[in-house]
């Protein structure tokens, strides 16, 4: 395993679109076209068609992702309507108590540990979304990647910053990254190899402005991308589709602030949401960025 920095070219085009689209006023709440559209049915047909459900029949949306920071109420209703679109079938999500936050959490649910019946849910589920937390890597129990986060999260209280070169080896995250490829290996094991449209991602960093006032935005910004670059690496090499939240709303360079440019905290339409969550612009952009990447179902790797 290695740890990439970031580089050009790391964007996706279709989320680097959703970014340009945010950041010159064209960002809107409002669901807009399909992003998918240059994917015809025919080719998912095509492509993937002994996988796929019988013509009409209904696919299922499991959502493996933080409700704070991904699987927002607004996120998953215009996903699922932009799969709809584009599938042209009834898309139900699978809406489970206890949603699964960390990757510790989420091997535990699709492995039925603690809470039955996920298992079923991720071997019935056509679209996977996986967004895994690093925190608590170590079997729940908190690790040395918790301590780094804390200081970028807490700076007022925790003012010496992450060492960027210790949070830029493999050996820094290798917790974290064995539990993602138990969880991919899990999902599909339960999949038994049918394609499965599965998306990965990361999420976006609220805490910028506290980084700043404190003088440890680069050290935290160095934890934020070696996590990314970790979580896309797996992804990758297990057959998931990437999509950067943290390059979306925090911006290429990622030193955009989500709450300046209204993406989170109080909107017109939520006025009293609090300010490092994401609101109904935000989560519109995000649920864009998820559907840009298509709903071509791919096997197993």
């Amino acid at each position: 395993m290695r740890v990439k920095s970031l580089i050009a070219g790391r964007l996706p085009i279709p989320v680097a679109l959703v970014v340009f689209a945010a950041m010159t006023g064209c960002g809107s709440s409002e669901p807009g076209p399909s992003s998918t559209a240059a994917t015809t049915s025919s080719q998912l047909e095509t492509e993937a068609g002994a996988g796929l459900p019988p013509p009409g029949e209904g696919w299922d949306l499991l959502f493996l992702a933080s409700r704070f920071e991904v699987a927002t109420a607004d996120v998953v209703a215009q996903y699922e309507q932009r799969a709809e679109e584009f599938l042209g079938v009834d898309v139900t999500f699978q809406d489970l108590t206890g949603q699964p936050e960390t990757a510790w959490e989420i091997l535990q649910q699709v492995r039925d540990v603690g809470f039955p019946g996920m298992a079923e849910e991720v071997a019935e589920s056509e679209i996977i979304i996986v967004v895994a937390y690093p925190q608590g890597s170590d079997e729940g129990a908190p690790t040395h990647i918790d301590e780094a986060r804390d200081k970028c999260k807490r700076p007022g209280q925790n003012p010496e910053p992450p060492d960027p070169g210790v949070v830029a080896t493999a050996e820094f995250w290798e917790p974290y990254r064995v539990l993602l490829d138990q969880i991919y290996t899990e999902i599909w094991r339960l999949r038994e190899g049918t394609p499965t449209v599965l998306v990965a991602g990361d999420v976006y960093d609220g805490f910028i402005a506290n980084q700043r006032s404190a003088s440890i935005e680069n050290e935290c910004r160095a934890w934020f991308e070696a996590w990314s670059d970790v979580a896309r690496e797996a992804a990758d090499e297990h057959g998931a589709k990437w999509v950067s939240i943290y390059d979306l709303l925090n911006g290429p360079s990622h030193d955009i602030a989500p709450p300046e440019m209204g993406w989170t905290g109080p909107s017109e339409r939520q006025p009293t949401l609090g300010v490092r969550k994401l609101n109904d612009i935000g989560s519109a952009m995000v649920a864009d960025a998820l559907a840009a990447v298509g709903f071509v179902p791919a096997d197993v790797p």
